[in-house]
């Protein structure tokens, strides 16, 4: 009556779905009762996990869009490009400041240090965002 085999009704048995048999008889009402139980659990569960897959499956394809279209860039390539213009930025940060800067404003005045600052200031700012043209690539 159930369309199921013996060995899936012992099976659901053993899981507690359904009643288990007395002296090889299934108790019919009881396991036919349990079995729509069971199967519609079975579909709720079954329903959500689909909502669930199809939620997903829509976010990862506006993710892959949005990547298209340039907008998102991968971490690993972004941590890439910091350090690609970390290094080459410090190199001249310690270039102007450690080896430069000492020997220029050594006996200038304030007035010509502040200048000389400022102009020093503006090329550190410009050399930054020529290394920074890197994340236009990503």
């Amino acid at each position: 009556m159930t369309n199921l085999t013996p060995r899936r009704l012992h099976q659901l048995a053993q899981e507690r779905r359904i009643p288990t048999p007395n002296d090889g008889q299934w108790p019919m009402a009881d396991t036919i009762q349990a079995l729509f139980r069971y199967y519609q659990h079975t579909s709720e569960e079954y329903s959500r996990e689909r909502v669930l897959k199809l939620a997903a499956q829509r976010k990862r394809a506006e993710l892959d869009l949005e990547r298209a279209r340039g907008k998102l860039a991968d971490k690993s390539e972004f941590a890439q490009a910091i350090y690609r213009i970390l290094g080459p930025a410090r190199q001249h940060l310690e270039d102007k400041l450690v080896n430069q800067y000492p020997s220029v404003v050594s006996g200038l005045d304030p007035a010509a240090i502040r200048t000389y600052s400022r102009r020093l200031m503006d090329d550190l700012l410009q050399k930054i965002q020529q290394l920074g043209a890197e994340f236009d690539k990503l």
